[in-house]
């Protein structure tokens, strides 16, 4: 983990695009809990699934999706 962080630190085109990723995840996640509230009960989020209930989420699955994001 040392060697990875050490790694990113001395490219700086790789530290500007971690610097990037994380500040787009952290506004993402302000925006969300900002929205929370207006966000309606169940959400469309697998839309490659079937039409009909099975693409859709409960407004509290959107915040468990965001780790996995790339």
């Amino acid at each position: 983990m040392k060697n990875l962080i050490s790694n990113i630190t001395a490219d700086k085109l790789a530290f500007r695009g971690f610097v990037i990723s994380l500040f787009l995840a952290l506004l993402t996640v302000f925006y969300i809990i900002f929205y929370y509230k207006s966000l309606p009960p169940l959400l469309p989020i697998f839309n490659q699934l079937p039409w009909g209930n099975d693409r859709l989420v409960a407004t509290l699955g959107i915040l468990f999706l965001l780790p996995s994001l790339p």
